[in-house]
């Protein structure tokens, strides 16, 4: 289980800074990537929704793949 997950479920993690943590843990062309497609601003934590940028991130990794 990942931290940020044991913290969001103990109520102690809100879903925008899940997001931001989420992002910020990427490689920097997946980060651009990520905030581009899902509109998250560095300035609002708040609009970094955990979930739609995961989506958005696995749905790249997908596509990487699926060209190799």
């Amino acid at each position: 289980m990942l931290i940020s997950q044991r913290a969001a479920e103990a109520g102690n993690l809100e879903n925008g800074e899940r997001g931001y943590w989420f992002v910020k843990g990427l490689p920097f062309e997946y980060q651009r990537h990520a905030i581009a497609k899902t509109g998250a601003d560095p300035d609002r934590r708040s609009l970094f929704d955990f979930y739609r940028l995961k989506k958005v991130v696995e749905d790249r990794v997908r596509a990487s793949e699926a060209a190799d």
